[in-house]
C-alpha cells in the first residue's frame, strides 16, 4: 500500500489547459507541462505541427 502512494506521488504531473480562440471564433484546447507565458488577451501563434504556442 505505501509502495503505490510513493509510486503515484513520484509520476504526477502537472498539465496546464488553455483555451484559444481562433480569428475565424472556434475554440481549441491547448495542454503543455509547462505553464503559460502567456495571458487572457494576449495573441498567440499556435504551430500545430510542432504542438506549440508561442506569445506574439
Amino acid at each position: 500500500m505505501l509502495g503505490n502512494e510513493i509510486q503515484k506521488r513520484t509520476t504526477r504531473k502537472t498539465i496546464h489547459i488553455t483555451q484559444i480562440q481562433m480569428k475565424d471564433g472556434s475554440m481549441r484546447s491547448y495542454e503543455s507541462e509547462s505553464a503559460p507565458t502567456w495571458g487572457v488577451g494576449n495573441s498567440v501563434r499556435l504551430d500545430t505541427a510542432a504542438n506549440t504556442v508561442t506569445k506574439l
